[in-house]
């Protein structure tokens, strides 16, 4: 669904008391991160030499977060795979965004989870490859349905199994209809539901 670009990180750098700057400073540090990310994105193919200057800000303030912030290892993991030069940048970068998106889904930051999910996959451009693009597809139809968001998980869910069809990948096409399962269990369609998931397992069995 389209929201703010970057909001969810703005949001937890504005909120909370004075006892939770070292949170906002971290949530701040995640916007400053993203932002060079779009930079980099945006620079890649042109003579922009602001990527590295931006890179060496945001790592500076980086260094100085408060030593028990838990984003702090992924968010300076991710700055420092920022290499303009390297034509494997895009590729680090993207899995450190996973791995973070991850770690924001564990800590229950499900908003900022999809923030750092629609980043990685700006990193492939226009061409994200099937297989690729299922199992973002996935990821963001898991996280809209724990935020209750059922059209955009019913919409991430139809676009993973698809694009899991356009690749031949069964198993991600199978879990992507049990996701619109859970989805329609959720709005109370439980006999739709249901008979979703015994066509899933009826054809499960016929791979097996």
């Amino acid at each position: 669904c389209d929201t703010s670009r970057h909001a969810s990180f703005l949001d937890r750098a504005n909120a909370g008391g004075s006892g939770d700057e070292g949170r906002r400073r971290a949530a701040l540090g995640a916007y400053l991160v993203a932002r060079l990310i779009d930079r980099l994105i945006t620079a890649v193919g042109t003579s922009d030499t602001g990527v590295r200057w931006q890179r060496a800000s945001t790592l500076h303030y980086l260094h100085d977060l408060p030593a028990d912030a838990t984003d702090t290892p992924y968010l300076t993991r991710i700055a420092g795979a920022v290499d303009p030069d390297s034509p494997g940048a895009l590729s680090a970068v993207r899995e450190a965004l996973s791995d973070y998106a991850s770690h924001l889904e564990v800590e229950g930051r499900l908003d900022e989870a999809l923030d750092a999910l629609r980043l990685s996959a700006t990193t492939w451009g226009s061409a994200v490859p099937p297989a690729e693009f299922a199992a973002l597809a996935l990821f963001a139809g898991r996280l809209n349905r724990r935020l209750g968001r059922w059209e955009c998980a019913t919409e991430s869910y139809v676009a993973a199994q698809d694009a899991a069809a356009d690749g031949r990948d069964p198993a991600s096409e199978l879990r992507a209809r049990l996701g619109r399962a859970g989805v329609l269990r959720a709005l109370g369609r439980l006999s739709e539901s249901r008979a979703v998931i015994e066509e899933v397992i009826a054809e499960a069995d016929g791979q097996a």
